[in-house]
């Protein structure tokens, strides 16, 4: 049996969550965010509310977290990370700075090829592509 991740565990009685990984068009690069809780870069995402779908939880999430609320461009592609988070991917024009909520300290826009450390468990997928 696979160990549960302690972040994706936390977000079970959540319904699961969802997060967007955004990449601006201008620079092909993604934005992550740092959480200092657990020393690790993400992409911007959180739980999943009841009556909630994945898709709107990773908007509203993203919005929340980096006070963005600009044109975004979805992709028909979605990973889903068992046991129960949604990566959605989406384009923006041009680079922003995001407005930081409490929950992160920094971020970063780097080359999907170049991805910042150490990268969350759930996001490892992206190193494979």
């Amino acid at each position: 049996m696979t160990p549960v991740d302690p972040y994706l565990a936390h977000l079970r009685p959540r319904l699961g969550g969802a997060g967007i990984l955004v990449v601006a068009r201008d620079t092909g690069r993604a934005l992550f965010l740092h959480d200092p809780s657990r020393g690790e870069w993400t992409s911007p995402g959180g739980g999943i509310e009841r009556g909630e779908r994945p898709f709107d939880a990773a908007v509203r999430e993203f919005a929340e977290e980096t006070g963005y609320r600009g044109k975004m461009w979805f992709r028909y592609e979605e990973t889903f990370i068992p046991p129960s988070y949604w990566l959605f991917h989406a384009l923006v024009d041009r680079e922003f700075v995001p407005v930081l909520s409490h929950e992160h300290d920094a971020y970063v826009w780097a080359p999907l090829d170049a991805l910042p450390e150490p990268l969350h468990a759930g996001l490892q997928s992206l190193r494979r592509r």
